[in-house]
């Protein structure tokens, strides 16, 4: 997952090399017109469920049950918005990162006994530099880098109210 957040693009042939986090994700559709153009009616996360529900079937070998699949799809876009706010930075002083279908549905996990979402962050904090992600070079292998990165993260999802 490193290696394919760090592809670098452009978005015309006199621009220079960007994160290609920083052209492509699923925030840079308006909600409104991506629930009509995709016909999910009033999704918050519209293109993330889109995108959701097109590979599901792709990993039904190794996640049979839908809410495993949820979960290890929640991590996945958890990553990417951090990633995306380490690879592309502030932009203008402030923090803004793409956030996906985990924004909505953790609620969910905190309601259960055993909260694999959340549990799988707080290995963070028990392996520090040896947690898998960091060893395969997220976050430039800092566990301190990693928790900078999450804080501004969690601060700016704070400020997103669904209704």
């Amino acid at each position: 997952m490193n290696k394919i957040l760090h592809i670098s693009a452009r978005n015309s042939i006199h621009d220079d090399k960007v994160n290609i986090t920083g052209i492509i994700h699923p925030c840079i559709f308006d909600r409104d017109i991506a629930n009509n153009f995709i016909g999910h009616g009033n999704k918050y996360t519209p293109i993330s469920t889109l995108i959701h529900n097109k590979i599901r079937s792709l990993f039904n070998s190794i996640l049979r049950e839908d809410l495993d699949f949820d979960i290890t799809f929640d991590i996945f876009e958890y990553l990417y918005s951090l990633n995306y706010l380490y690879l592309n930075g502030e932009e203008f002083g402030r923090v803004w990162v793409p956030w996906g279908e985990y924004k909505w549905r953790a609620i969910n996990y905190t309601r259960m006994t055993n909260d694999p979402f959340n549990s799988f962050f707080a290995e963070a904090d028990k392996l520090r530099d040896n947690w898998l992600p960091l060893k395969g070079n997220m976050f430039d292998g800092k566990y301190s880098t990693y928790t900078e990165t999450k804080q501004k993260v969690d601060e700016f999802l704070k400020k997103i109210y669904l209704h």
